[in-house]
């Protein structure tokens, strides 16, 4: 019976693996840790480029970017521009407030002892990371992707030697896979698993909880610029082929846009 008992205590006192810890974790205070920790580790990074961009807006003329010729770099300004761009807002702010502070307090505020999906909530952060690796990799394969983090034609479209565009969309589209797991899980937690007597009304509940069910409404009726987004990254190389620079310049002055583009080769 005693060893019973201190094999009881012994199994009820064991502690998992450091690595699966965090890498597995379903509780949704430790997920908001991670999405905060990994908003900081980017945040850093963007920086690092406002810095550069600071430093070549602190004097007149080009100082830094310039090629080995002595001639201004453009393409590399507009290349650190789209990596700044795009690792801010979707990397570093909407980590930060939906998937961070969003993990953290929503549960706290509506008396929910977790998320509605769990796994889904591990697996929505876990996305992030191979997005924000083929994000850098975008801005450093092939001379960098330098469109703007709006990937607008016809800067998108003048690069067919290399794949930064491709992985720089790639990248958005993890992401925006990401996001909208977590708009579904935020929705579905607010809606499903609120206190008694606690509705959707402002005076019954506050004021974040409001704001973040709004914005994940926002994000989901969106889903149609991830669909065109995967949809610009699978025919992109055929666009290149096919279509005349001049037609991509004529449907980019009318509407600078993508789905402007795709119609031109109907």
């Amino acid at each position: 019976m005693a060893y019973a008992a201190d094999h009881a205590a012994d199994h009820h006192d064991h502690k998992p693996n450091p690595f699966w810890r965090w890498f597995g974790s379903t509780n949704h205070k430790d997920i908001g840790t991670l999405y905060l920790v990994f908003s900081v580790i980017t945040g850093l990074i963007g920086a690092a480029l406002s810095v550069v961009m600071r430093m070549e807006l602190s004097e007149p003329g080009v100082e830094f970017l310039v090629r080995a010729d002595g001639e201004p770099n453009g393409h590399f300004w507009n290349t650190i521009i789209t990596a700044h761009g795009v690792i801010m807002i979707f990397f570093v702010v909407m980590p930060a407030l939906i998937g961070g502070f969003g993990n953290w307090f929503v549960p706290l505020m509506i008396g929910a002892p977790d998320m509605a999906f769990p796994r889904m909530n591990n697996i929505s952060f876990w996305l992030l990371v191979p997005a924000v690796i083929f994000g850098i990799l975008s801005a450093v394969v092939g001379g960098g992707a330098g469109t703007g983090w709006t990937f607008y034609p016809p800067l998108s479209v003048t690069q067919p030697e290399s794949m930064s565009v491709s992985l720089a969309i790639f990248a958005l589209h993890m992401a925006g896979a990401s996001s909208i797991m977590g708009a579904i899980n935020f929705i579905t937690t607010i809606l499903n698993m609120r206190a008694p007597g606690m509705t959707c009304t402002v005076c019954r509940c506050s004021l974040g909880r409001c704001w973040l069910q709004h914005s994940c409404c926002c994000l989901l009726s969106l889903y149609w610029a991830a669909r065109l987004r995967c949809c610009w990254l699978t025919t992109r190389w055929e666009l290149v082929s096919s279509v005349p620079k001049a037609a991509t310049r004529c449907c980019s002055s009318i509407c600078s846009g993508s789905l402007v583009t795709l119609k031109c080769t109907s």
